[in-house]
């Protein structure tokens, strides 16, 4: 047996004393609607009727006109909510001539109509959180929609190897010309294109004379490594230089991390004059290791870092030995 469909039926909940009843109608005259209720309550034909208009408040019903814009409010899918209340009944008691004539009412104590406002009270309370879940949910949902539907700033990945030529700090004469070379790799799942650039990003005058793009000589597929050249030319005026580069693809949308070419440009005649100075840095190396320092790394960075200053050179190097061995680096050079 299937349940009866009433067309264009309205849900209807209805409040009365501690009984909540449910039913649908399609009534939209009051006077019917007042017998269907009636009929389903069991009471007389003397009740009022009030329902719960959008700002919670209570309105009395008692007309057709009044009954349809209440229909007409209603939102879709929900139901109608209804108080009925019956009307106090008054009844004469007999008393000596003179005497105020008593009222007894059937009216209901202040303690039920407080029962009742505290349930009506606390059912919206847990409709507006039900309503406040569902709109968190909601909002949540978007922002997890907006996330995924956010494109990438690039779909290509790349890894800086190493430096090939010219390391950080080298050092070179006014005007020399020299080729920098960065090695890279494909590290994401996607071929770097065709007519990708290696492309200058610092300040105009940190290009060392080169040009501003450098084109990739092919597409470089996933986990493949390519070799970029730059020819660059040393400054003529001494200090140190830095130039900084990044890859493009052919839209010029930038990707991978930046890398750099470091220099210092030595002035010739100035260094050959500096304190200590004596012959290449390759005899400096060999002279340094024979006698016994042969971490050539930090002979060659403590080199650099004194501009061939043979004597600070050494100083630094036996420092950490002087306290244990009591020699010093002024005796070391006296032998």
């Amino acid at each position: 047996m299937t349940d009866t469909v009433i067309p264009n039926a309205h849900t209807i909940k209805v409040f009365f004393h501690d009984e909540i009843r449910r039913f649908s109608t399609s009534e939209t005259s009051f006077h019917q609607f007042c017998a269907q209720i009636q009929s389903l309550l069991g009471i007389g034909s003397e009740f009022t009727i009030r329902y719960q208009d959008d700002e919670a408040d209570w309105v009395t019903v008692k007309s057709d006109a009044e009954l349809a814009y209440t229909f007409s409010q209603l939102p879709a899918n929900r139901a109608l909510k209804l108080r009925v209340a019956e009307k106090p009944v008054s009844e004469k008691v007999a008393v000596p001539h003179g005497t105020i004539s008593p009222t007894i009412s059937s009216e209901k104590p202040w303690k039920e109509m407080k029962k009742e406002v505290k349930l009506a009270k606390k059912e919206w309370k847990a409709e507006a959180k039900e309503w406040k879940t569902e709109a968190k949910l909601a909002k949540r949902e978007w922002k997890a929609e907006s996330k995924l539907a956010k494109i990438p700033k690039s779909l290509y990945v790349a890894r800086f190897v190493k430096h090939v030529t010219v390391e950080d700090g080298s050092e070179l004469s006014p005007g020399t010309s020299f080729l920098k070379t960065w090695r890279f790799r494909n590290e994401g799942i996607v071929a770097w294109p065709m007519n990708s650039v290696l492309l200058c990003v610092g300040k105009k005058a940190d290009r060392l004379g080169c040009v501003e793009s450098v084109l990739l000589e092919r597409s470089v597929m996933p986990g493949e490594e390519i070799d970029v050249s730059v020819n660059m030319t040393a400054p003529s005026g001494g200090g140190s230089y830095t130039g900084y580069w990044k890859l493009a693809d052919p839209s010029g949308r930038k990707f991978g991390p930046r890398v750099r070419v470091q220099i210092k440009v030595v002035d010739s005649s100035s260094s050959s004059s500096d304190e200590g100075n004596s012959g290449s840095w390759g005899e400096m190396l060999s002279q340094l290791e024979s006698m016994g320092f042969n971490n050539k790394g930090l002979n060659v960075k403590l080199l650099v870092k004194t501009r061939g200053n043979m004597d600070k050179v050494i100083r630094k190097l036996l420092k950490p030995q002087e306290k244990m061995s009591g020699v010093t680096a002024k005796k070391l050079a006296a032998m």
